[in-house]
């Protein structure tokens, strides 16, 4: 299911000197996009950290937008789309926004982990000497949708924006977002680009066509990463990782427990006095709350367990039929899996080890996509795969 849009730098947005890396040009292009491998994205790599008991976060790209994409080459929602009210588009347009970018943004530039910014932001807080409560959810003070590490240990920090409406509306959107991608500062030996994407999307029978706008303005500094510090971003990096891999395969308690796993928050640490206290009774139900975990989920209908993994898997039928060169389909296959050998010595840790040893021996890094016409798969390091299937 592949669909095309156009892809524009805005050139003279980068700062003085510098040039957008080769992988991002020439500056105008044709994206081809699997619409298959896109809402995996969406569903796997798109989701917060800190939300991971919402668990209809792993459905929601097929639950509402499988059948959305009209027939034929452009990457054009349907013409009934357009009844869609305010809200409702709101949220495809974000969600489109950054499935388009991660799908995009990984490969060019070369990601090896891409995770939630506003988690990268709270976890290093102590590290930094922040208060990481000064980085809200929106507005001037939002942290960077995402922050990515690539296969030479440069950091990347992204902001996704995306709307139906006009392209005024997004330089608007754009402009917002100049400051909240800023927000993060790296070292200059380990910087790479500070992005906005902004996508524009189009219908059949809507005047214009879909396209995605890259900038990297220069911005404000709210939050700056001191090379001393590093190893505690790339900490970050990990558990935020592995913590949305073991929500997606349905284990929010394990999830809660290696993304805070000094407290009941990301940036909690070690203090003394009655904050103290609270820190530790914190930690003790969150360990209490794993062993209920593993048997309450053993009785939902949509988990497995097999020699090799443990996960979700769920089939679904389509709002409307998603044509395809191989035929008509109406039934959507998802299956989200961690290898049964990682979970259980995850598991063993969790009950028995300090926070230190936790993510000894787990492999995080690598994100790679594999798509055909009717099929996509996801896999990120060696402890999480996202497949989707279409079903007649």
């Amino acid at each position: 299911m592949q669909r095309t849009l156009s892809v524009n730098l805005k050139m003279n947005t980068w700062p003085r000197g510098k040039v957008p890396p080769s992988s991002l040009l020439p500056a105008t292009k044709q994206l081809s996009v699997d619409i298959l491998d896109m809402m995996v994205r969406i569903g796997s790599l798109a989701i917060p950290v800190t939300s991971m008991e919402f668990s209809i976060n792993a459905w929601w790209a097929w639950l509402r937008y499988a059948s959305a994409f009209a027939d034929g080459p452009g990457f054009l929602l349907k013409s009934t789309y357009v009844d869609l009210d305010a809200h409702q588009k709101s949220v495809l347009s974000d969600d489109f926004g950054m499935g388009v970018a991660l799908s995009y943004l990984v490969s060019a530039l070369d990601l090896q982990t891409v995770f939630d910014g506003r988690y990268f932001v709270q976890f290093l807080a102590p590290a930094v000497g922040a208060k990481a409560l000064q980085i809200a959810k929106n507005g001037q003070f939002k942290s960077p949708d995402f922050i990515g590490q690539d296969s030479s240990g440069r950091w990347h920090a992204i902001e996704c924006k995306g709307t139906q409406t006009s392209s005024q509306t997004r330089l608007d959107q754009i402009k917002a977002g100049r400051l909240q991608k800023t927000n993060v500062v790296f070292p200059p030996a380990v910087r790479g680009q500070k992005l906005i994407s902004a996508l524009l999307v189009g219908r059949t029978g809507g005047g214009f066509k879909s396209s995605l706008l890259i900038e990297d303005p220069e911005g404000d500094t709210r939050f700056r990463v001191r090379k001393d510090t590093l190893s505690s971003a790339e900490e970050a990096g990990r558990r935020a990782t592995l913590a949305r891999a073991l929500g997606l395969i349905g284990y929010p308690a394990m999830a809660a427990n290696i993304a805070a796993p000094y407290g009941q928050y990301a940036y909690d640490r070690e203090t003394s006095g009655k904050e103290e206290q609270l820190r530790l009774e914190a930690v003790r139900r969150k360990r209490a709350a794993l062993g209920l975990e593993l048997e309450r989920v053993e009785r939902d209908s949509d988990r497995f367990t097999t020699a090799g993994h443990v996960g979700r898997e769920i089939i679904l039928s389509v709002p409307d039929h998603i044509n395809t060169p191989k035929g008509r389909f109406t039934r959507i296959r998802a299956r989200l899996a961690m290898p049964l050998p990682i979970f259980t010595s995850l598991r063993e840790k969790l009950q028995n080890s300090e926070p230190a040893g936790q993510l000894d021996g787990v492999a995080v890094a690598g994100i790679k996509g594999v798509s055909a016409e009717t099929s996509a798969k996801l896999t990120i390091g060696s402890i999480f795969e996202a497949e989707v299937e279409l079903l007649r």
